[in-house]
């Protein structure tokens, strides 16, 4: 009976062992995984000044860079700085009715729907939309690019869940 005992003992131990040995490298994986979002924002990010993650399932971002001001404010998307979390939808919205001119702003507005996001990211891993800006009365052309993340975050499905969006430099 006790050698019985000690046997359960074991084995619950070696399950339990198991459990979290899964559960960390489960762990280790979505920190890869991460590390190399990071690492592919960061390389699309060079020639962007805002770069932003798009999680479209969510309506949710993240600012990895933002357009600041020489006095280190952010420029552009209602205050948003590097590390903010904000809605997609609104936060661009926004800033289309604020700087994008008039005669672009439904095509730019048309552009950045998740489902055209995702129809276009089905097709390409990367796709742009030029439209005039108009800040303090100048106007001039900008261009954002949306970059499909998908296969680093998720490599067996078709669906895009993930983008990189970012302005032109």
């Amino acid at each position: 009976m006790i050698i019985r005992a000690r046997d359960r003992q074991a084995k619950l131990r070696e399950k339990d062992l198991a459990d979290r040995l899964k559960v960390q490298n489960q762990l280790l994986e979505n920190e890869r995984k991460v590390r190399e979002v990071d690492s592919m924002i960061n390389a699309v990010a060079a020639d962007y000044r805002s770069v932003f993650y798009v999680d479209l399932d969510n309506d949710e971002s993240v600012c990895y860079r933002a357009k600041t001001t020489s006095g280190g404010q952010a420029s552009d998307i209602a205050g948003i700085k590097k590390g903010d979390h904000f809605p997609f939808r609104e936060k661009f919205l926004q800033y289309a009715n604020t700087f994008v001119a008039a005669s672009y702003r439904a095509d730019f507005l048309n552009f950045i729907k998740p489902e055209n996001i995702r129809a276009k990211m089905a097709k390409e891993l990367i796709t742009a939309h030029r439209y005039l800006a108009v800040r303090d009365g100048v106007e001039y052309y900008e261009m954002i690019r949306i970059v499909n993340i998908n296969p680093v975050l998720n490599q067996n499905s078709k669906d895009i869940h993930s983008v990189s969006v970012g302005d032109e430099i």
